[in-house]
């Protein structure tokens, strides 16, 4: 059952975000991680926690700083039973834009919605620095990086060494390859 009605002022707990940059904890801004196997053998690898996507590490990872924020908003519709378990409220901002809350974040009095609004910032937060904290795959270790990647290298070379049989090269001729195929 909806608290509220439509054309009614009610304030609102949201929140605002600054983002920032901070020294990625893996690799403490070398963009690598130097990774030791058991047999001593000891690899640079990328570092997956600031690179972003299909670019090379940048040395530091985006957060952002959440702060409370409250809004005094106009109620233009009401939702209830969308499976979400509540109600949500349709809210007019200045500006001509409508914004959906959820009953638990639309009051009657800005002191309520103030509680409310830190409680947002802190778990949101929270969330993030938490966040921070972890590797970007946590299934794989880094040193399942450099295993795979040395597998990948073994097979690779084990098929450039097939396809130079194939053409009937030998090691001399290859020493000859033109430097474009090497690369």
């Amino acid at each position: 059952m909806p608290l509220f009605e439509i054309g009614q002022e009610v304030w609102v707990a949201s929140w605002g975000r600054t983002e920032y940059r901070e020294v990625c904890p893996d690799c403490g801004g070398s963009k690598k991680a130097v990774i030791t196997l058991f047999d001593g053998n000891s690899y640079d690898v990328a570092c997956g926690n600031c690179s972003s996507g299909y670019n090379p590490p940048s040395g530091t990872i985006k957060l952002h700083q959440y702060a409370a924020r409250v809004l005094l908003m106009t109620i233009s519709g009401i939702r209830t039973g969308c499976g979400m378990g509540g109600v949500e409220y349709q809210l007019d901002y200045s500006g001509g834009s409508c914004w959906s809350y959820k009953d638990t974040d639309v009051f009657l009095n800005q002191e309520d919605a103030q509680v409310r609004a830190q409680e947002i910032a802190l778990e949101k937060n929270t969330y993030d620095h938490d966040r921070f904290l972890q590797k970007e795959k946590q299934d794989r270790t880094w040193a399942w990086n450099v295993t795979y990647h040395r597998q990948e290298a073994k097979r690779a070379l084990q098929s450039y060494r097939y396809h130079m049989e194939k053409l009937g090269l030998s090691q001399e001729a290859e020493a000859k390859f033109p430097s474009k195929v090497k690369k």
